[in-house]
């Protein structure tokens, strides 16, 4: 008789009746010869239930045609194109944010250590992680990432062959955020160079428009991968490197691109408290809130698509980033406890769906 201790379908310290069978090639011990009959696994390989996982899925293995994968592709192209083609028309909106985050946060999912149908395996394997770039950005060239030494990752994120570099990983959102960040410099310098020539051929107004439609449209692109940029720069700490320049070079990129996004969040808390103070200490508040809003035309993304009633009400893009940090941040530090990750993550959800029910923000939600 041999006893062994169940990690699924046998109770603890359970003994087997009969001799020890023959294990499955992916089991290490188990209870019978079946794929479903695992106890624990050997190197590469982690326990679901009672069957051993790889820590190396191949897209290879799933049963979905080539033509499906384009098609999975292309309908991100799509979506990714509709999101860009709202928040230019727009000068970046609210909605244009949503779907970038929506869109991410599905891709996303495919660092929960659990278990996918091959269908959707598949999807999210063909989705990419970026969701505002067009592939525009040219690709990191190979003699760079060669310099960059990849740090031991956990398996929930090594199974996905993702580099532990935070360069690497957001080059692709980098390169759309660092070609918005030009044009709206080349304007700023332009505004700057009319000032001390003259308004004659470009009158200020004009001038003053379109650097609020860019400053708006870059706010949107940087709210959209701030989710990204905090999951990447957690995998970047935990294992920061300093051997080569590259590998510096990411390191101080996560580090100040984490700074940019705590001060524009912190900006947005007190833009958000400066127009509910106006709104409610000022006798003429109509005219109040019109100075203060012609004042931050630039910044009109963050609060001027919402209701003004409550400061929570006009919070919903900052909620909204809120909730997509918190899920990047449980992707990195709750990989381990699948079960409870997956509860805040859905406690997370809950709550955004209740706060747009019995608190809807948009302006346009007010009609009917």
């Amino acid at each position: 008789m041999t006893c062994l201790i169940s990690l699924g379908k046998l109770s603890s310290h359970q003994c087997l009746t009969k001799p020890a069978v023959t294990c499955h090639s992916s089991c290490k011990t188990c209870f019978d010869s079946t794929e479903q009959g695992c106890l624990s696994c050997y190197t590469d390989y982690h326990i679901s239930y009672t069957q051993c996982i790889s820590d190396y899925p191949t897209t290879t293995t799933t049963t979905l045609s080539p033509a499906t994968t384009q098609a999975i592709k292309g309908s991100q192209k799509a979506a990714q194109a509709a999101t860009q083609a709202v928040n230019a028309v727009t000068a970046g909106s609210p909605s244009g944010v949503s779907a970038a985050i929506g869109g991410k946060i599905f891709s996303n999912i495919k660092y929960l250590n659990i278990s996918y149908s091959k269908s959707l395996e598949e999807a999210l394997t063909s989705w990419g992680s970026s969701f505002i770039s067009l592939g525009l950005t040219p690709d990191l060239p190979s003699s760079v990432t060669k310099q960059i030494p990849n740090e031991e990752l956990p398996y929930v994120f090594k199974k996905r062959d993702i580099p532990s570099s935070f360069l690497e990983n957001f080059w692709e959102s980098l390169g759309m955020v660092l070609s918005v960040t030009f044009i709206f410099t080349g304007v700023l310098i332009l505004e700057w160079a009319a000032k001390k020539v003259s308004y004659k051929y470009l009158p200020h107004h004009l001038q003053f428009a379109a650097r609020a439609i860019i400053q708006n449209f870059l706010l949107a692109q940087l709210y959209s991968v701030f989710g990204d940029m905090l999951f990447f720069a957690a995998l970047e700490f935990r294992a920061p490197s300093t051997h080569r320049k590259w590998s510096r070079l990411s390191l101080a990129s996560a580090i100040i691109l984490f700074i940019i996004m705590v001060f524009i969040l912190c900006y947005h808390v007190q833009l958000l408290r400066k127009y509910q103070k106006r709104k409610k200490n000022t006798s003429s508040t109509t005219e109040a809130l019109t100075k203060f809003e012609n004042e931050n035309k630039g910044s009109g993304v963050l609060f001027q698509d919402f209701k003004d009633v409550s400061l929570v009400r006009q919070s919903f893009l900052l909620l909204l980033t809120g909730r997509d940090l918190l899920f990047s941040l449980l992707l990195t530090v709750m990989f381990d406890h699948s079960l409870i990750e997956c509860v805040f993550i859905l406690v997370l959800n809950i709550a955004m769906v209740v706060y747009l029910l019995l608190l809807p923000p948009f302006l346009q939600m007010a009609m009917g």
